[in-house]
């Protein structure tokens, strides 16, 4: 088949973007054509811009490219003006949080998603954590939601062997690093007191934070302030390319997040140790992100056990994706 993928175009800069090119790139391995169109690139700049990692290299397409797909993949709203010159199905597909396509400042996407699934031309919603299903069946028909329980990641960039960053490698120290980004939903504001109290305790510990933009590097800077008084801040980044290194560089990862993310998915494919919030049914190491004295208890645990979780090399692979999107694909096709 010939499948249309619309994104936005960011490579190392949006994990949208990182899920959608992952995706695409599972459709070529899977053997289908992908015609790849950036909704945020006029046409006639979109034919010179690629995205070439690892094994897979990502070109863009022309959006008339769009009318000749037998199915087109929605990563984010599409123009009218491309859907409106034809009757490809469409797959929409909802990367996101419920709770982060409610908050206010998102311009309620959570109602447009509801309209999105009453479209005729939409015969699919696939959605990637089973614990979103509660929210997602009040306002999505039955027949259209479709659970793709295994989000795939790039088995060839994201793996335990290879180069890392030395600054998040520091000899004499246990390296742990927290590169959530920081949104209205979920933010590392507990995860950050945490490692303070930590630190208070511990003294062979760095914490390395990537994702911090000037803004929450402001914002955050009295708490960044207090662990660098207490000799436990390593580096502090924004984003970074090639965050496989930093992952492969330090021993594990804390995070807030409940769900496999794109760095709880990233982290665990490359072997990195996860140190989660209670639920997150991809970690061995949980603890309640409120209770900040919980996380040296947490970190002792890991230190002296050292658990690898082995779910990303059975769990988030090309195969497992493409199993369940080969009936998709199949069912939205017959749909007509």
């Amino acid at each position: 088949m010939r499948i249309g993928h619309v994104s936005m175009f960011a490579p190392n800069r949006c994990g949208l973007y990182e899920a959608s090119r992952d995706m695409a790139r599972s459709d070529v391995l899977a053997g289908h054509e992908v015609v790849f169109v950036d909704v945020g690139v006029p046409n006639e700049e979109s034919k010179s811009t690629s995205d070439h990692r690892g094994d897979f290299k990502l070109d863009l397409s022309h959006s008339d490219l769009l009318d000749t797909c037998d199915v087109i993949l929605a990563h984010t709203g599409v123009p009218d003006l491309w859907l409106a010159r034809n009757q490809v199905p469409v797959v929409w597909v909802m990367h996101g949080r419920p709770l982060a396509c409610f908050r206010p400042n998102d311009g309620n996407s959570f109602t447009l998603i509801h309209h999105l699934s009453k479209w005729t031309r939409v015969k699919k919603m696939i959605y990637f954590w089973e614990e979103f299903k509660p929210y997602w069946e009040n306002i999505i028909p039955s027949n259209k939601l479709a659970l793709v329980d295994s989000p795939v990641g790039d088995e060839v960039r994201f793996k335990p062997d290879g180069d890392c960053y030395k600054e998040m490698r520091l000899e004499g120290f246990k390296n742990f690093l927290i590169c959530d980004s920081i949104r209205e939903d979920i933010c590392i504001f507990d995860v950050i007191n945490g490692c303070i109290h930590a630190s208070k305790y511990m003294n062979d510990i760095k914490f390395h934070f990537c994702g911090v933009d000037e803004y929450h590097k402001d914002k955050y800077q009295l708490l960044f302030g207090k662990l660098q008084e207490l000799g436990s801040l390593g580096s502090l980044n924004a984003r970074i390319t090639d965050m496989e290194k930093a992952y492969r560089a330090v021993d594990c990862c804390i995070t807030p997040q409940k769900i496999a993310t794109r760095s709880v998915l990233e982290a665990l494919m490359c072997g990195c140790g996860l140190i989660s919030d209670i639920g997150n049914r991809y970690s061995d190491v949980q603890y309640d992100v409120t209770k900040h004295q919980e996380l040296v208890t947490e970190i002792s645990k890991y230190l002296n056990h050292h658990p690898r979780n082995e779910i990303a090399r059975t769990k988030f692979t090309t195969d497992k994706y493409n199993e369940r999107m080969k009936i998709i694909y199949k069912e939205v096709l017959s749909d007509g």
